[in-house]
């Protein structure tokens, strides 16, 4: 079935190259006043069959993957500029030398709050 899916994937990468070589792609794909071009169909069939074919890259499995990240770059902008916030909030001396400790503590705030509402909207989700 693999090979199969596989020999199809190539024949609609090859239909795609000559549909936009040949410009007959971006026909409508059919006469009843539809806005859907025949590339729009080409791109929704290679698509699905690359999702037949790898299905490790579904699209909810590509959001948790991102979304892991997102999470892990704002938890070390958090620590990053924890010790400015610190500083700021306890109406301390500034740590940056170029006195940039406001945008510091605005990169953290922001990461925060950030964190809080992802956590609340996965909860919201559930």
């Amino acid at each position: 079935m693999e090979d199969k899916i596989k020999d199809a994937l190539c024949d609609m990468y090859d239909i795609k190259r000559q549909s936009e070589l040949h410009k007959f792609g971006k026909l409508p794909k059919d006469n009843e006043g539809t806005s859907t071009s025949i590339l729009d169909c080409i791109n929704s069939v290679i698509c699905f069959l690359e999702k037949l074919d790898y299905p490790e890259l579904s699209t909810d499995d590509l959001s948790n993957q991102v979304l892991t990240k997102i999470k892990k770059w704002l938890k070390d902008e958090v620590k990053e500029h924890q010790d400015c916030s610190d500083a700021y909030e306890n109406g301390e001396e500034p740590i940056m030398s170029d006195h940039s400790d406001e945008i510091c503590v605005g990169r953290h705030e922001v990461c925060v709050s950030l964190l809080y509402y992802i956590g609340y909207w996965e909860k919201e989700v559930k």
